[in-house]
């Protein structure tokens, strides 16, 4: 493949070319995810879904998420990533 000049208008780029500049400058959604535990509480939930506690706090009351709580009756609410990320997906608009 031919190298990209940097004063190359985007119009003359081939698609292959175009690609390759995407995936160099734009960061890959695999290393967030590979950062992201298996189990994660209410503060990294709201971040992933962009949700505030409040709203989460509401779903969870009405059992529309998936949540775990502590054996012994805590209330810290932890979710779990698979389910967090599948529980996404299904609810696509």
């Amino acid at each position: 493949m031919e190298t990209i000049k940097p004063d190359t208008p985007l119009i003359y780029l081939t698609v292959e070319q175009f690609t390759s500049l995407l995936q160099k400058l734009l960061p890959s959604s695999e290393p967030i995810k590979e950062s992201l535990p298996e189990y994660f509480g209410i503060d990294t939930f709201c971040e992933i879904t962009g949700y505030k506690k409040n709203t989460v706090y509401q779903l969870v009351r009405q059992k529309k998420i998936p949540v775990y709580r502590a054996a012994h009756g805590g209330k810290k609410l932890m979710f779990k990533r698979d389910e967090t990320e599948k529980w996404m997906v299904e609810k696509r608009i």
